[in-house]
């Protein structure tokens, strides 16, 4: 589906209205950039579904940190790709067949080189950490608890799978804010406020999702609102 290129354009002049103004060039340029990056985030979400938000702002999160140079694509690539070595056998009982040819592949970066060697010199250690409920909220085993975010991220894909969705979001948090990881809904009065005879609103309903009690609380507060029912 293409954008459309006017309506990204009133969110980006707008966006460049709200920004806080400050003297100093350096600041006034990253206000510009929070704002309208916050304002693009706010837009595009309100019209993609919940389970879809968290794919959409860590693909805007690595993009960004891409463009700064504060990632490493191969790792990002392993990441997003997560290519797996076939045909092994796990030395330790925690790890699945499938699961050790990921961590066997993840060895074969630098940044992760023994990876596979430490896990099977310190079997124990390393049982109670991928057995641990909440493993992205702990300190990794011996020096790899010292890596960046994104390889702790590469780590988790390998060791925990099924934490991904947590751990993607704390990544989110830790390099864009809370703002970002744990968005919720906009009030209906907000975006309202940003439409217009030229910029109208548009539902799309699905199971659960009712706006009519929205809609009709923020038309109460309208001296001209005027709510038809079909």
């Amino acid at each position: 589906m293409k954008g459309n290129p006017q309506a990204f354009s009133v969110v980006f002049q707008k966006a460049v209205l709200k920004a806080e103004q400050d003297d100093t060039l350096n600041q006034w340029v990253s206000n510009l950039i929070d704002s309208i990056t916050s304002s693009v985030f706010l837009y595009t979400t309100r019209g993609l579904f919940e389970c879809d938000k968290l794919t959409y702002i860590a693909q805007l999160a690595f993009q960004i940190l891409t463009m700064k140079k504060e990632i490493n694509p191969v790792e990002l690539d392993f990441l997003l790709r997560y290519p797996v070595q076939p045909g092994l056998t796990s030395p330790v009982d925690f790890f699945s067949n499938h699961s050790w040819g990921g961590i066997k592949a993840l060895s074969n970066l630098e940044e992760f080189r023994n990876l596979d060697q430490d896990i099977e010199g310190s079997a124990k250690r390393w049982k109670t950490f991928v057995e641990c409920e909440c493993p992205e909220r702990e300190k990794f085993p011996q020096e790899w608890k010292n890596k960046n975010s994104l390889q702790k991220l590469c780590m988790m894909r390998a060791l925990r799978p099924d934490r991904m969705t947590y751990a993607v979001r704390d990544f989110v948090e830790e390099k864009l804010g809370n703002k970002y990881a744990n968005s919720r809904s906009l009030d209906f009065a907000i975006s309202f406020k940003e439409s217009g005879p030229a910029t109208p609103m548009f539902f799309i309903l699905s199971p659960g999702v009712d706006p009519l009690k929205d809609v009709e609380k923020h038309g109460n507060t309208l001296d001209c609102f005027i709510f038809n029912k079909l």
